[in-house]
This record gives C-alpha cells, structure tokens and sequence, in this order.
C-alpha cells in the first residue's frame, strides 16, 4: 500500500442518498481511503458501501459536524466579502461549498499527519471525481480509469503531482482585487497526488494563504489559492498539464486534449520561459 486517497461528503445539497451514491465508484478502490463527512447517517452509509467491496479494513470515516471544520469560523468573513466584492458571484459556490472547497486542505493535513495507513503518498480526489464527465469526456467515468489509478497509487510520481490548466503569471497575485475580478484557471483541484513530507508543507502554506485571501476580502475558490503556492514553491512541484478531464489520463505522459495542452505551452514559451522549460519536462516532452 503506498498511496492513501483522502476524500470528503457533506450534505449541503439536501439530497443526502442521491449525492452518496455519485461516490460508489470511488468506493471500489482497492486502496486505504479515508473519508470527512458531517454527521453518523452519512458515515453509516460510505461504510456499508466499503463493506461490499470488502474493504473496510482499508477504510477511515472521520465524523467532523460542518460548523466544527476549521474554516467555518471564516463563514461571517466570506459573506461580508462577497456583499463588498464578488464579481465572479455563482450561485452554485454559495458560501457553505466555499467552506467546505477551502476545506479540502485541512483534510489532507490532518489525513498526513496522522498517517493512519503508514503510507508514503496521499492523493485527493472529489468524492465524485469517477462519476464526472467535464466538457463531455468519458476518462472518468469509464471503468479503464481503475487501471489508471491502480498504476498511480502504486507508483507516484515525485513531489506534488497537479495539472496546469491555465496561464498564469506570478504576478497576478501582487494587486489581488484584479486577480479576483474574473475567474482564473489555474489547476485542478479534483485530484492531484504528493509525497508525505512535502504534502504537509504544502498545505500549511495554502491554509496560511487561504486565511491571510479571507481576511484581505477575497478568496473565491480554493484552485486559485494554489497557483500562489505552486509559485512560492516551484521546486516541490510535478506539473502535469491538461484540462479538467485529463489529470488521470496525463498523469505519466500527455494522451489525451493535445490541442488544449499546445494552447497552454503557447501562453507559456511567449510569456515565461522558465515555466515553459518545466512543464516540457514534467511532462517528458522532449521537443514542442
């Protein structure tokens, strides 16, 4: 067992069974999993769906109530923040999701240092990753993507492993009311891998950031907040490019959305060399 995958449920939908069984897929993997959820009914149900799989001496539900997660202290910030300032305004990120999005970190750094599997890797992934299908892709959805995954968790790549999705200059984060006035993409937070040591580093740093975003009077979405960390911290970074359907898929050696990727490599040989030299060679590109 090398790989621990950390996920998290909370019912903010109101459809609490509908929403459960869009993580079944994720269920089956056959590596230690440990799952955040709110509340004994919902934790109940993701162990049952483990125990069919015969899988749950490889299985941890950790029962945190919604107000108790570390950033719920920040909800009255977030809401004054968004009546001042929130021109990228979606009502499908109310502030509760928001809460939970930003949450995502807490989990991994708790999940890491306590290592409860005594594995040298973790990877995140979104409860519903394997029921998704961004911009109409099949990559996780399909039952190949088991293989794909059973290959990563027993063998990942080094550092902190995401995918590129976007430009950005490092810059950007200098005048951050500029930065938030459109949404940025940056990089996939629905799955991404990292070694132990450097893992727990990294989320520090992007809690730290995401509290010192909040009381500044920004911070809408957790994806942008790592562009930062990725910059401040190049060195313990693998980047991996694609788009949101490709994290799987590109994990090793681009496969899949060449035309999307030569976009992205474009933005970044015209305007930062260096980032550019680095994603050709995460990606094992040789020649561009």
């Amino acid at each position: 067992m090398n790989t621990t995958i950390v996920t998290a449920y909370y019912d903010l939908s109101g459809n609490k069974k509908e929403y459960l069984e869009t993580g079944r897929r994720l269920m089956r993997l056959e590596h230690p999993l440990i799952i955040y959820t709110g509340d004994q009914e919902s934790s109940d149900y993701i162990l049952n769906m483990r125990k069919e799989y015969n899988l749950l001496d490889k299985t941890i539900v950790y029962i945190i109530p919604f107000t108790d997660l570390y950033f719920f202290k920040y909800k009255e910030q977030i809401n004054k923040n968004r009546e001042i300032y929130w021109p990228t305004k979606d009502e499908r990120c109310k502030t509760d999701i928001h809460i939970l999005l930003i949450s995502k970190f807490y989990f991994m750094k708790k999940s890491i240092q306590e290592n409860k599997f005594n594995t040298e890797y973790f990877s995140w992934m979104d409860f519903n990753i394997l029921t998704k299908a961004p911009n109409k892709s099949t990559n996780y959805t399909s039952d190949k993507v088991y293989n794909k995954l059973n290959t990563i968790f027993n063998c990942p790549r080094p550092k902190f492993t995401i995918t590129v999705i976007g430009y950005w200059n490092p810059d950007d984060y200098n005048d951050l009311k500029l930065f938030y006035s459109n949404y940025k993409y940056i990089c996939t937070g629905l799955f991404y891998t990292t070694e132990r040591e450097i893992g727990l580093t990294i989320m520090d740093k992007v809690i730290e950031y995401a509290e010192y975003i909040t009381q500044q009077g920004y911070g809408h979405g957790e994806e942008q907040l790592l562009g930062h960390i990725i910059d401040q911290n190049i060195d313990s970074f693998t980047l991996t490019l694609g788009d949101y359907q490709d994290a799987i898929d590109n994990y090793y050696n681009i496969t899949t959305n060449i035309y999307y990727i030569k976009w992205i490599l474009d933005e970044y040989e015209s305007q930062n060399k260096l980032r550019f030299e680095k994603l050709l060679k995460d990606n094992n590109l040789f020649f561009f």
